[in-house]
């Protein structure tokens, strides 16, 4: 809830919202609130993730990175992890794609609302 005392730095963003989805913005925000936490920083939330996994711009994936999982797929899939991986995750975004990520980076995600499921690799199918 720290979230809201930061008005140091508060910006504000003026985002269009067709008629037909005001009412998910409105249920969306309600939510929120009934969670403790603002629709606000949801967004933000968003908007950091959607830019940790684009910001690199087409290809959607790098190709050393590409390489690198191609070779090695029992590492956790998040940025600078070495730790091995022991889930199958699957996105909570249609589109998104199925990561594998160590027990830690999964708990993470899911609290964060990206991923809708999970499963447990087997040491034999990484």
């Amino acid at each position: 809830m720290g979230f809201k005392k930061e008005k140091k730095f508060r910006h504000i963003l003026h985002v269009y919202i067709p008629e037909d989805s005001q009412s998910l913005v409105e249920e969306a925000k309600m939510i929120c609130e009934r969670e403790g936490e603002s629709l606000s920083k949801k967004i933000v939330d968003f908007c950091a993730d959607y830019a940790a996994l684009h910001r690199h711009g087409n290809p959607q994936m790098l190709m050393d990175k590409f390489i690198q999982e191609k070779l090695d797929t029992t590492i956790c899939q998040m940025d600078s992890c070495d730790n091995k991986a022991e889930y199958l995750c699957f996105s909570a975004f249609p589109y998104g794609k199925d990561v594998k990520l160590c027990n830690q980076h999964r708990i993470d995600e899911e609290r964060k609302g990206n991923v809708r499921g999970s499963k447990k690799l087997n040491s034999t199918s990484h």
